[in-house]
């Protein structure tokens, strides 16, 4: 039994208990109900909002969630929010030609707070961001969705802001992680064709379609924004080659240490999941060459 089972335990429970998400029920004497309709009181809804109704049985909702890229992120961001700074640096940074041993912090949504943004604005969803004394590295992982040249600026406008909080980085990097046959094609579809951002992105996205503060971070302060893309590196992996890669690390784990032991169940929990979202790819796995360095990573 691996870990991200744990994960699927907390949705199976969010899911029968409501409650914890912010939701309550309505009791049936509080209604008027007739044959066709239920009538529920104003003061007991959002009247600015939707009403929202159960969509899926328990099953059928676990099936459709365990398609889905943000619980396949859910996960990533828990594994590499406790993965030892080597493991950040074989799979995160070695495919951006980086080398860094870290020390490595994974930020999430506490950037509103760190950038000062409080929580009433949305300014962007990253997947993944990883920041060190040398290093800022975006992450965005994808399964379906499609990707725009308004997600390179979106990651270099979060670099711009990381600088202002903690300084300027010799390296700076967005990393793709797709399945394996939009590896050739996701820099593409973003405007790129080679493995640095063009600062044409700049004339070519629609800017009225950025968050607001990404706008005005334009709008006011473009050159540092263009000097992030001059230096940002961005390069696409297969979910099949971190796959891999993860399994050499979990492989190369000295089952009798204790440091060993839950490094090994970190890895693998993450890869039953990223093989649970990507039930073809473990064949594919199997006919790739080893994509980053082998033998044990130092804990």
């Amino acid at each position: 039994m691996t870990w991200n089972l744990k994960y699927w335990d907390i949705l199976d429970q969010l899911y029968w208990s409501p409650k914890y998400i912010g939701l309550r029920s309505i009791q049936k004497n509080k209604c008027i109900i007739d044959d066709k309709y239920v009538a529920v009181p104003l003061e007991l809804v959002n009247p600015d909002g939707p009403l929202y109704t159960r969509g899926r049985k328990a099953l059928d909702h676990y099936q459709w969630m365990r398609t889905q890229e943000e619980t396949l992120n859910h996960v990533f961001d828990i594994a590499f929010a406790i993965a030892p700074d080597a493991m950040i640096e074989r799979c995160l940074a070695l495919p951006l030609g980086f080398v860094d041993k870290g020390i490595f912090q994974s930020l999430g949504r506490e950037v509103r707070f760190r950038y000062g943004w409080g929580t009433s604005e949305n300014i962007t969803q990253h997947d993944g961001l990883f920041v060190s004394k040398t290093s800022i590295i975006g992450v965005e992982i994808k399964i379906n969705s499609a990707t725009s040249s308004e997600q390179i600026l979106k990651y270099a406008s979060l670099v711009v802001w990381e600088e202002e909080h903690s300084g300027r980085k010799p390296q700076v990097g967005l990393l793709y992680i797709v399945p394996a046959h939009r590896v050739s094609r996701v820099l593409r579809s973003c405007g790129l064709d080679g493995p640095n951002a063009p600062l044409s992105i700049l004339d070519k996205v629609a800017h009225e379609k950025l968050p607001k503060r990404i706008h005005e971070l334009l709008k006011h302060g473009a050159d540092r924004v263009r000097d992030v893309l001059d230096r940002m590196v961005v390069r696409a992996i297969s979910w099949s080659a971190l796959y891999l890669s993860l399994r050499e690390i979990a492989d190369a784990s000295d089952p009798n240490e204790p440091g060993g032991q839950t490094l090994k169940r970190l890895v693998e929990g993450l890869t039953a999941q990223i093989a649970d979202h990507f039930p073809d790819m473990l064949e594919e796995a199997k006919t790739l060459e080893s994509p980053m360095h082998t033998g044990p990573i130092e804990l």
